[in-house]
């Protein structure tokens, strides 16, 4: 069997490619990295691209037996990408990548949502059934909820493709060399930046049960279906104390205020023009902090097989990863 695979460098890409190739398919992967090899590893086809111009690869995914589809604009939008880019690369990006796959004869898909598109109420669960979070003010999730939208509808428009959904929560995990915002922040506390105990929960899912859950939906997903793949909700102090207990540094213990903390980011989110350099902490995350909520993973574990790593399994490997790729000096900032 044959994958073709979009934004095989990231930190869900890289590993869904491991993944694959574990289980013995073939595969082709889309990168915009010309050094993305030691990241996707040996025996992978590399087709160094630009999502927003399929007609550069397309007739690169004939002959694929399905395509998973983990590409999106995500970094870029935390370091203050334009509205445009994300509409392009995310809503136009996927639907032109999908017209071409069936065009290409692809006929099984793997589209990488995200769970932030769902809403719940304040100490409530969220899964496949929930409601899109419509009123989202942050525009990388308005775009992944347009985007799932136009999925949905694609799929509907051609049953003759079998397209299945895998909503993720915030992933962490060895291999994020973005790093991810969720990376960065576990990169903060090893670099001893942040000086409190932030308020709030995160929810966390190991980036390795995403790709297993991804290439479990290849054969097992059904068509059309939502799959959320949320992890567990964890308190941030419990996050600070995995970080020490695997890599012997410790971090702050005197908390935070929620309300001290909005506003001190606000200050260091205006100060962070002048320095141009991301501020270690913005409004918006200290919002979506706040927002008590679960994921619930039941059809995914029901359905696909899926298992969550222990939080302690996940920070071991990712913190070792980041330590090696530091000493490299690979990862960025």
């Amino acid at each position: 069997m044959r994958a073709f695979v979009t934004g095989a460098t990231g930190l869900l890409g890289n590993n869904l490619v491991k993944e694959l190739r574990g289980r013995g398919l073939d595969v082709t992967a889309l990168v915009r990295r010309r050094d993305a090899r030691r990241l996707v590893g040996p025996g992978v086809e590399l087709v160094v691209a630009d999502l927003r111009d399929v007609g550069q690869f397309e007739t690169r995914m004939s002959g694929a037996d399905v395509l998973v589809h983990a590409a999106a604009c995500y970094g870029e939008f935390y370091r203050g990408a334009a509205p445009p880019l994300l509409a392009e690369t995310n809503v136009a990006g996927t639907t032109g990548l999908l017209e071409a796959a069936e065009r290409q004869g692809v006929r099984t898909v793997v589209y990488i949502s995200s769970a932030a598109v769902l809403r719940a109420a304040a100490g409530g669960t969220a899964d496949e059934t929930s409601p899109y979070d419509e009123e989202t003010h942050e525009r990388y999730f308005a775009s992944k909820v347009a985007a799932e939208k136009a999925v949905l509808r694609f799929s509907e428009e051609h049953p003759g493709m079998r397209i299945v959904l895998i909503l993720p929560a915030a992933m962490l995990g060895p291999g994020d060399v973005g790093p991810t915002p969720t990376g960065a922040f576990v990169l903060k506390l090893l670099r001893g930046e942040l000086a409190f105990v932030l308020p709030g929960w995160q929810r966390i899912v190991d980036a390795r049960d995403v790709a297993f859950a991804a290439a479990e939906a290849i054969d097992r997903g059904r068509s059309g279906e939502r799959y959320v793949i949320g992890g567990r909700r964890y308190p941030v102090a419990e996050i600070y104390r995995s970080v020490t207990e695997v890599s012997g540094r410790p971090t702050p213990t005197k908390p935070i205020s929620a309300a001290k903390l909005l506003f001190l980011s606000r200050i260091l989110s205006l100060a962070s023009r002048l320095t141009r350099r991301p501020p270690p902490v913005t409004p918006a995350m200290v919002q979506r902090l706040q927002e008590g909520f679960s994921f619930c993973s039941d059809k995914a574990v029901r359905e696909l097989g899926v298992r969550f790593r222990p939080l302690e399994a996940t920070m071991n490997d990712t913190v070792k990863w980041f330590q090696a790729e530091q000493t490299a000096g690979e990862v960025g900032s």
